[in-house]
Order: structure tokens, then sequence, then C-alpha cells
């Protein structure tokens, strides 16, 4: 099975952290990295 990465992009950090805490207990799915504001964290 392929795994899936993951970036979590929210201006709460309660929020981030609940996502990931429950991705992260599923097989497959990788938090790779978090961002509180995806237009300042991607470069395009």
């Amino acid at each position: 099975m392929d795994k899936i990465n993951v970036v979590l992009a929210d201006d709460h950090v309660l929020v981030r952290d609940g996502i990931k805490a429950l991705l992260e207990d599923q097989s497959g799915i990788e938090v790779i990295d978090e961002a509180p504001m995806v237009l300042r964290h991607w470069k395009y």
C-alpha cells in the first residue's frame, strides 16, 4: 500500500494537533509538515 503524505494547514494550533493525532493513528498516512497559513508556507 502506498503511503499518503499530508501537510496540515490551519491557523489554530489545537485544530492542527487534533487532526494530526487522528491521522497518525491511521496506517499509511504520514503528516510531513504543518503550517499556520498556506500562502506563507508554500513557495510557488
